[in-house]
């Protein structure tokens, strides 16, 4: 079984910067604050998880959905902590369906 940690980088020839999976997910989508991948994270990460929490979203929303992630830059449209970034954000693949879809949803050309 590989490590997460080993999982290929995003660049710019298989992203191209777009950040449309981030977009939606509002937090870092871990799997809980129990979850090893989350125990791992730097002190300062998880504090800034925890600070921004309530500031970000209402107690109505579940993880802020629909909100950009608090760790995307919206300007470069990358990840702040990109060395830190969940699994779910490690296995996902460039031009794959879902992110075709994602590019689409936030009105973004696909690429070839």
């Amino acid at each position: 079984m590989a490590d997460y940690f080993d999982l290929p980088t995003i660049n710019e020839e298989t992203c191209n910067g777009c950040g449309a999976c981030c977009m939606h997910i509002g937090i870092p989508p871990f799997v809980s604050c129990d979850d090893y991948e989350f125990q791992v994270l730097p002190c300062d990460l998880k504090r800034e998880l925890w600070s921004q929490w309530d500031k970000v979203f209402s107690p109505a929303e579940t993880h802020g959905a629909g909100k950009p992630c608090l760790w995307l830059n919206l300007e470069t449209r990358q990840c702040r902590h990109y060395e830190h970034r969940p699994f779910c954000c490690r296995e996902f693949r460039p031009r794959s369906d879902v992110c075709l879809d994602d590019r689409e949803l936030c009105g973004i050309d696909n690429p070839l």
